[in-house]
């Protein structure tokens, strides 16, 4: 796969007149490293500023599990991430793309040897990644959510479930906590599979108590969130007559049962999900029956959006 030359990446730049840009259309990308996968979306702009998805994909790459198990990525990680980043400077250098933002957070954001890894991708792709604050992750996150539904009210939870890390935001609360999905998975590895009552009990506790040691102990009239696993979770716990996919609190009490008694591959035949989101689906429907016992919910909006669609907001207003 190509890599993007000097010659690439200086025509990655604004207009250079005031008519040149209000006539042409523009191509942007915002590329996420998270900590179960990488992701890539591409938009057109047309000269109202609207956007147009033009190409998305997701990378099923994993930095997580070496992430919060050994603290730094060995060579098999660089060599897949290498291959994803060629195929990704790929797609940028066929689309025209003009101006693009990548970002890594949690897994990132643990590995010692971080800066080695941006290194090698921005040497071998020209591609250069910024690993962001848990801060900045849950600013993006809470825009993308704001402009999928509007102002939101006092009393409004705002999460975002990644694999390291869950954002939780509150009125003038904000914190960024060590409980993403694949996380608590090293942490109750039961979960992956076939488990007992007292395993996600177990698990319910962790995340309470990390939360209330963060919030204190605060109560949300509603709620909103981001992930794909939430998405899932929101396909399977409906709470019905909703304008946006929304968990019930209550039929995901109930799915969890169900969930305890399946192994990974029953889940991804009953759930019809890949093998990185099967082995998630309980430690995700712990976090938010934890989130519902810790904040008082009984639902969970879950828009379809995400930092991306924020990060493309910030470049096309550039």
């Amino acid at each position: 796969m190509p890599s993007l030359s000097d010659k690439d990446k200086d025509k990655m730049t604004q207009p250079k007149t005031i008519n040149e840009f209000l006539n042409r259309s523009r191509s942007l990308a915002a590329i996420d490293m998270g900590s179960n996968a990488t992701r890539i979306s591409i938009v057109h702009v047309d000269a109202q500023g609207l956007l147009e998805e033009d190409f998305s994909r997701r990378y099923p790459l994993r930095l997580a599990s070496s992430a919060f198990s050994k603290g730094y990525a060995d060579k098999n990680d660089v060599a897949a991430i290498l291959d994803v980043y060629r195929d990704i400077a790929w797609h940028l250098k066929d689309r025209k793309v003009d101006r693009y933002r990548a970002i890594a957070t949690s897994a990132m954001r643990t590995l010692r040897n971080r800066q080695a890894l941006i290194d090698a991708v921005r040497e071998e792709t020209g591609i250069k990644i910024e690993v962001i604050s848990g801060k900045e992750e849950s600013s993006l996150a809470r825009r993308a959510l704001l402009a999928a539904v509007g102002t939101m009210p006092p009393k409004t939870l705002f999460v975002d479930l990644g694999g390291g890390s869950l954002e939780v935001s509150l009125d003038k609360v904000s914190t960024s906590l060590p409980l993403g999905n694949v996380r608590l998975l090293t942490l109750f590895p039961a979960l992956a599979g076939v488990c007992s009552k007292s395993d996600l009990r177990d698990c319910m506790t962790h995340v309470v108590d990390a939360v209330h040691k963060a919030c204190g102990k605060l109560t949300a009239e509603r709620a909103f969130g981001i992930g794909g696993t939430l998405l899932i979770l929101a396909e399977h716990a409906p709470e019905p007559d909703c304008e946006f996919p929304t968990i019930s609190i209550e039929a995901l009490a109930a799915m969890s049962k169900k969930l305890m008694g399946l192994s990974a591959e029953d889940r991804q035949k009953k759930f019809d999900v890949r093998a990185d989101r099967a082995d998630i689906l309980l430690t995700a429907t712990a976090v938010v029956l934890a989130l519902a016992q810790h904040f008082e919910l009984t639902t969970l909006t879950v828009p379809r959006t995400g930092i991306r669609q924020a990060m493309l907001q910030d470049l096309a207003a550039k």
